[in-house]
């Protein structure tokens, strides 16, 4: 039961996640920056790994074994992965559309960058403000692919 609510907690962010940014998308009209594009896509990445990381801290016991936390990082991402999945096959974005590659893709992505921030927030014991710095290295992996995806 744990493995399941872990997933859904993962689908909980992505709801969270997705909500702030069609908010942000509708009010992308009013802005008039050059490259919106690409500070949008910034934005979005930052509230996804954001989202992730406040329900890792949340949730998460960081007293527990590495492999303990890792593993439930690991259903939270598959969560938001598929949540976001699904929400953009809705949507009717070309790009997930039938694309098997890129169904593996989102999940691998979001599961990485959710083990990436469990495993520091665990390597820094959940240590205040050093744990923020624990989004940082997702933030990374997620613009590059982001990049590799959309802008490329």
């Amino acid at each position: 039961m744990k493995k399941f609510e872990y997933l859904l907690v993962g689908a909980f962010a992505a709801v969270g996640a997705t909500v702030i940014e069609i908010i942000l998308d509708s009010l992308r009209l009013e802005v008039k920056v050059i490259n919106s594009e690409v500070l949008f896509l910034v934005l979005f990445v930052f509230i996804e790994e954001l989202a992730k990381f406040l329900v890792i801290w949340i949730k998460i016991n960081f007293l527990d074994k590495l492999e303990i936390i890792l593993g439930q990082c690991l259903w939270i991402g598959l969560g938001f992965g598929l949540l976001e999945f699904g929400l953009l096959s809705l949507n009717g974005s070309a790009i997930y559309s039938g694309n098997t590659l890129a169904i593996a893709a989102v999940l691998v992505i979001h599961i990485a960058t959710t083990l990436l921030i469990g495993l520091m927030l665990a390597r820094l014991k959940n240590n205040g403000y050093y744990s923020a710095l624990a989004i940082t290295p997702a933030l990374v992996l997620h613009l590059a692919f982001n990049y590799w995806i959309f802008i490329r």
